[in-house]
């Protein structure tokens, strides 16, 4: 992962999201000034959920990300034919590790249905801001580095 992504947010009020997306969703307009998502967010594209390692997850909040956020196809239209109920356990049973490690779990936030409507994505977007903000700022690692 590349470190510039973990640079802290434009806004000490605003918290540092990382989104894992799929890179198959289509994003017109995201960004532009008809649609916009929080500064704050980091957008990263992957090739697909189902083949990327938690471990990312993991270690996107060791580097002091606030909150992430991962994104992939509907289970019936992923190109891929990745295993989505797979996947999915895979980052339940992660969420269970995060309260483990003493990170809240609501800092993860997952969506298996996202739309291909960027109008949509976005809207979306600032409301997991909105969520990880009310969490407040994550001191779990920023402690320990």
């Amino acid at each position: 992962m590349k470190e510039h992504v973990l640079e802290s947010s434009p806004s000490k009020q605003n918290p540092l999201v990382v989104g894992f997306v799929c890179e198959r969703l289509k994003y017109e307009g995201i960004g532009s000034e008809q649609i916009k998502y929080p500064t704050d967010f980091r957008l990263i594209r992957v090739p697909c959920l189902g083949r990327m390692s938690p471990q990312f997850v993991l270690r996107t909040f060791y580097k002091g990300a606030d909150g992430v956020f991962v994104t992939g196809c509907k289970s019936n239209s992923c190109p891929q034919f990745a295993n989505i109920s797979y996947t999915r356990q895979r980052y339940q049973i992660l969420q269970g590790l995060l309260e483990f490690v003493g990170l809240q779990p609501e800092r993860l936030k997952i969506s298996w249905d996202s739309s291909d409507d960027g109008i949509n994505l976005a809207e979306l977007l600032n409301q997991v801001a909105e969520d990880i903000r009310s969490l407040g700022p994550n001191q779990k690692f920023k402690e320990e580095l």
